[in-house]
């Protein structure tokens, strides 16, 4: 058995198509069906049903993918230590962020580590957070940003940093005289609010029917400086991480903030990577880099 085979087989696996899987890996359709047959010969077991017209599994088949995917890790993991020994302070690093975290926080981040670590190339991929956490299960990326909640067996977690998403209203709205709010309290208002791609939108949807009811969504966009112009137009309420809002509050006297007294509006950054990843001497020099910036703003 080589590590070949196994690179195949799992991507037949993942395609459920020896002709996508074929194309991805630049072999012939025929080839790989060979290799297949002849890796089915040796193990002395069928690992695909043949008389399906896309490739399934069987039972033992998942077995062996499964112990597959653990070898071809293990493999990488080594390279990657090689690669590490053979060139120190250099390497690449595949960055998840998504834009509400990149805009507020990382200019200056990446901006001050690639002045420090000039020979560590960042490549920043911006996605919205389950995106992200998508990329990193899928070895994709190398580190994700996110706001908690995740799935910790799955992924590593290193804290960042920790704010609140709070009430923006209208300085004329009702609610603007309140130095704290229950999100009970919106029940008749119209909400405006970042689309799904957001992990924002589904929490506030989900206080909503918490506290008894559904939240009545006017409008809804990607642009945050939108949603700012549009509440202080009066044109509804919203729910923004306060970090993005310090940079509206000189320029647009009209809006106010109010504190929601509800758990699930805690705004908590966080750095993900996959469990049982090898850490690189790049990813390593970032991680350590960020935790410093952000103890030192504390």
């Amino acid at each position: 058995m080589e590590i070949r085979q196994l690179m195949y087989l799992t991507q037949i696996a993942k395609e459920k198509s020896y002709t996508v899987a074929a194309q991805k890996l630049h072999v012939s359709q025929p080839a790989l069906s060979k290799m297949i047959k002849n890796l089915e010969i040796e193990l002395g077991v069928p690992i695909f049903i043949h008389s399906r017209r896309n490739p399934e599994l069987t039972d033992i088949g998942k077995s062996i993918v499964e112990e597959s995917c653990k070898i071809l890790e293990s493999v990488e993991n080594l390279s990657k230590s090689i690669e590490d020994t053979i060139n120190l302070k250099k390497g690449n690093v595949a960055v998840g962020i998504p834009p509400v975290i990149s805009t507020v926080y990382f200019p200056k981040v990446i901006s001050g580590f690639q002045s420090m670590f000039p020979d560590i190339k960042l490549n920043v991929v911006e996605a919205g957070a389950e995106e992200v956490q998508e990329k990193i299960l899928n070895g994709l990326i190398d580190i994700g940003f996110v706001i908690m909640p995740v799935d910790e067996k799955r992924v590593d977690v290193y804290p960042v940093t920790h704010d609140l998403s709070v009430l923006l209203v209208n300085k004329d709205h009702p609610l603007a005289c309140r130095q704290k709010i229950n999100t009970k309290d919106l029940k008749n208002e119209r909400f405006i609010l970042l689309d799904d791609s957001y992990m924002l939108h589904h929490h506030i949807l989900y206080a909503c029917r918490k506290a008894g009811f559904e939240a009545n969504v006017d409008f809804q966009t990607s642009q945050w400086d939108l949603i700012v112009r549009m509440v202080s137009y009066n044109q509804g309420i919203s729910i923004l991480p306060r970090p993005i809002l310090k940079e509206f509050k000189a320029s647009i006297p009209s809006i106010k903030e109010v504190i929601i007294d509800d758990p699930i509006f805690k705004w908590r950054v966080i750095m993900i990577l996959k469990k049982g990843h090898y850490v690189t001497y790049a990813m390593r020099a970032f991680i350590r880099f960020v935790e410093k910036e952000f103890y030192n703003k504390k």
